[in-house]
């Protein structure tokens, strides 16, 4: 399942626990790594007019910032794996992985729909989710002193538990206690 879910996304689901449990125990402060790679980020400083957030949005749409989350993600978890000493997985098989993706994609001629259906939304949509949840959960008028103050659950309607909040992960402040 590793080569389905996290391959496509150059990551690991190590990776991915070691930086979940680093900002669970210090939760938005100067060690939590979630909250140091965020702080001092022009999207990530609030209060925000409305169009400021809309325009953050929109320049997830057309890639632009998609695109900059993409090379920071990989940037970020690249040099965690290399600090730890810890490699994620195989590096053979994920290398043989996309030695089949890229040569399937050749063979059967669907680069393009590769790039329509998968590259474009990782670009897009999947970080913007991520940057809206992220915002919902952890910034814009917490007070960050207390663990009960430092993120807050969403009461997401239908549309958005579709999109953002799958598997009731608008419970954020229940899931960190």
């Amino acid at each position: 399942m590793r080569l389905l879910y996290l391959d496509p996304l150059f990551t690991s689901i190590e990776q991915y626990r070691q930086n979940h449990l680093r900002h669970h125990i210090h939760l938005n402060t100067e060690h939590d790594p979630d909250w140091v790679a965020k702080l001092g980020k022009r999207a990530f400083t609030f209060p925000k007019t409305k169009r400021e957030f809309l325009s953050t949005v929109f320049s997830y749409l057309v890639l632009y910032q998609g695109i900059q989350d993409a090379i920071w993600f990989l940037k970020r978890f690249g040099s965690s794996e290399a600090k730890s000493g810890k490699k994620s997985g195989n590096p053979k098989v994920r290398l043989l992985f996309y030695i089949v993706l890229f040569t399937a994609l050749t063979i059967g001629g669907l680069w393009k729909y590769y790039a329509l259906f998968w590259v474009v939304p990782y670009l897009s949509t999947f970080f913007m989710f991520q940057y809206i949840r992220s915002v919902a959960e952890h910034f814009g008028e917490l007070a960050y002193d207390h663990l009960l103050t430092s993120t807050r659950s969403v009461k997401a309607n239908l549309l958005e538990r579709f999109f953002i909040a799958p598997h009731q992960v608008g419970y954020h402040l229940e899931h960190h206690l």
